[in-house]
């Protein structure tokens, strides 16, 4: 309680200090939400520290063990170092927490990039039962609700104290847009500092751009480098072991809702080994996953969508042989232009994420 009493006292001193951005305007990230028009003393920082608090808040959960800064921790690159996520009750799910490092600048989310709205993610993990395991979004109201402190917040942020899961959704979104990256060493690099990257990082940065052509997916061009296509590739992990069974899992999600395949996902690994195909029921989608950003690669495994890989080179064995299976194409790099390559990847590390 004294906590969210400092926090609110600090909310009020930054809307009294700054100006809000223009009253209704759409929160970034696909979402339909909009902010409600508020006073002009009322302010951007108060949403997003409004949002930091919540996002923080292990009693939004059903046992009050999990927030979700448990599974998105600020020191690790809003990873949890977990092959998969775990909820409440230590139950583990069946997919890898991903790091929110540039989540607002995602045109899909989650691994099968079954949500856009960046509002309506945040929203999942409280009333999933593997996860926050809330009943419903009233539940997660009722929470927020009964803490006197977080009504003044909410007032502070939005212009008056109404709680409803729309302003939860929005707040907790614009914190998340604040999660930007771009203080690596390959951004010094990029922006004219030859020094920046080692002798070893810069054979790897030419592999990546070139003959191991890892940038065909995880692009480098734009004025920061997303490394990332946004798009979705099969990497056949997991794949091989349930191809017989493939026609029996496929018919069992065909005519479910988007939360019957939300509980499966998070309840039956085979399931979720089915990857895009769950949004888009394409066969050819079947163990796609959407192509993560490798920004903060180095501090961010386990790796892939299943946390099966355990460090970076075994990462890039993976890649390399799903790239020439997959292509048709192999990829000839020997083991010395593999260790070039670890070393570029771990050069796009934020520098407040570096290790001694």
């Amino acid at each position: 309680m004294a906590r969210i009493k400092r926090f609110a006292a600090m909310l009020a001193a930054a809307g009294a200090t700054a100006g809000f951005c223009a009253a209704g305007a759409s929160i970034k990230g696909g979402s339909n939400l909009t902010v409600p028009p508020a006073p002009p003393t009322v302010s951007r920082p108060a949403v997003v520290e409004l949002g930091r608090a919540l996002f923080e808040d292990k009693r939004l959960s059903a046992d009050g063990t999990i927030s979700c800064a448990s599974c998105h921790q600020a020191d690790q690159a809003f990873t949890d170092g977990r092959p998969v996520a775990e909820g409440i009750g230590r139950r583990g799910g069946t997919r890898n927490a991903p790091s929110l490092i540039g989540v607002g600048e995602r045109a899909t989310l989650t691994w099968d990039g079954r949500e856009t709205r960046l509002e309506a993610q945040v929203l999942r993990p409280f009333v999933n039962g593997r996860e926050h395991g809330l009943a419903d979004n009233a539940a997660l109201v009722a929470k927020v609700d009964g803490d006197p402190s977080y009504r003044h917040a909410f007032a502070i942020a939005f212009g008056d104290p109404k709680i409803d899961t729309d302003r939860v959704a929005a707040a907790v979104a614009a914190y998340l847009q604040t999660l930007s990256g771009g203080d690596s060493p390959y951004d010094r690099f990029a922006r004219g500092d030859r020094s920046a990257l080692s002798e070893s990082a810069l054979r790897g940065y030419q592999l990546f751009i070139g003959s191991a052509r890892c940038a065909e997916c995880h692009r480098v061009d734009g004025a920061k480098a997303a490394f990332t296509d946004d798009s979705f590739h099969r990497v056949r992990l997991g794949l091989p072991a349930m191809e017989s069974r493939l026609p029996e899992l496929t018919q069992r999600v065909v005519g479910l809702s988007t939360a019957e395949v939300d509980a499966l996902i998070f309840d039956r690994p085979e399931i979720a080994a089915l990857g895009r195909f769950l949004v888009t029921r394409d066969p050819r989608d079947i163990g796609a996953y959407r192509t993560p950003s490798l920004r903060n690669v180095g501090v961010t495994g386990p790796y892939m969508h299943d946390g099966s890989v355990a460090n970076l080179p075994d990462a890039v064995n993976v890649e390399v042989y799903y790239r020439t299976q997959t292509d048709g194409r192999p990829i000839a790099i020997n083991l010395s232009d593999r260790a070039d390559l670890v070393e570029f990847l771990k050069a796009l590390t934020d520098v407040r994420y570096l290790r001694p």
